[in-house]
């Protein structure tokens, strides 16, 4: 302790150097997850954690995170994702224009060509884009494509998380858009399942909250070379 300030009446102020050794001590949040979830594992089992979606996704044209899963392992392994999500899309009709030609019979028996505009509408195609996500980082390399029509739909899902070091959170999230469409995914209707040897996953929220913003591209430098940032 290098100081100390009383004010009668008011706060006691103490001023320290050095390390305080409860605090070297205690643990973070994260830290005791990590621990709950290693008490979990059993050595040399291959351990299947499976989830499913509390509430109702509505999908447009931005990406929505639809699974989000939490790991670990015990030994240095590598781990099995599968996914089947149930959506139902819905598309606007699309209208179509033409010109139909054919001949009239006129009462004199003359035939006479005619052109006429024809109108109709008929179901467009929606498109569906699933990206992965393993520790924040997008897996670029592989990122399935599927073209939907009206109607209910199965999205079978499944990638191999490879090097995964022991001990360590791993987390893995999955997000769909849709694109010329809307889906929905009703509450249980996204079912997915992490699989790996000497393997703990979590299994309700921990009470942490994810707060993100997009910042559109800009151009900084009014002179000489400006470059973009996005």
């Amino acid at each position: 302790m290098t100081s100390s300030q009383i004010k009668i009446g008011g706060k006691h102020k103490l001023k320290c150097v050095g390390k305080n050794p409860r605090l070297a001590q205690a643990k973070s949040r994260n830290d005791k997850n990590i621990s709950g979830l290693l008490n979990q594992v059993e050595a040399g089992k291959v351990g299947i954690h499976s989830f499913t979606n509390a509430s109702e996704y509505i999908i447009g044209d931005v990406d929505t995170r639809i699974i989000s899963i939490e790991f670990l392992t015990a030994e240095d392994n590598h781990a099995l994702f599968f996914g089947q999500v149930l959506v139902d899309v819905s598309v606007e009709p699309v209208e179509r224009t033409a010109e139909a030609c054919g001949q009239i019979l006129l009462p004199d028996g003359s035939l006479v060509d005619v052109e006429l505009p024809v109108t109709w509408q008929e179901d467009s195609k929606a498109v569906a884009y699933v990206t992965f996500e393993h520790n924040d980082e997008k897996i670029l390399i592989h990122q399935p494509v599927q073209v939907l029509g009206p109607g209910k739909h199965i999205l079978n899902l499944y990638y191999p998380i490879e090097d995964i070091t022991a001990g360590v959170a791993n987390t893995f999230h999955v997000y769909l858009r849709v694109e010329r469409g809307i889906a929905s995914v009703s509450t249980g209707a996204c079912i997915a399942s992490i699989t790996g040897q000497a393997m703990a996953a979590g299994s309700k929220w921990d009470g942490k909250f994810e707060i993100g913003e997009k910042v559109s591209g800009f151009r900084i430098g009014a002179f000489g070379n400006p470059f973009e940032v996005g």
